[in-house]
C-alpha cells in the first residue's frame, strides 16, 4: 500500500527484528523495525519505525 505525502509516496518495503541500543545505553533492546521506502521528484530514501519492546533498568538509567 502506497501513501502520498505532500509530494513523496512512502511504501511499506519490510520489517525485521533488531537488538537496539536506547538512548540511556541500554544494549540489545529487541525493537520491531518497519522499513518504508520514501521517493520523490529527485530524492529518495528509507526511513524506519522502530518500536521497542519493554526493558527494565536496573540501578541508574
Amino acid at each position: 500500500m502506497d501513501f502520498e505525502f505532500e509530494d513523496f509516496v512512502i511504501r511499506e518495503v519490510g520489517h525485521e527484528d533488531r537488538k537496539m541500543q536506547t538512548s540511556k545505553k541500554v544494549n540489545n533492546v529487541s525493537t520491531d523495525v518497519t522499513i518504508f521506502k520514501v521517493k520523490g521528484f529527485d530524492l529518495s530514501f528509507d526511513l524506519l519505525y522502530c518500536r521497542g519492546g519493554k526493558w527494565r533498568c536496573l540501578g541508574s538509567c
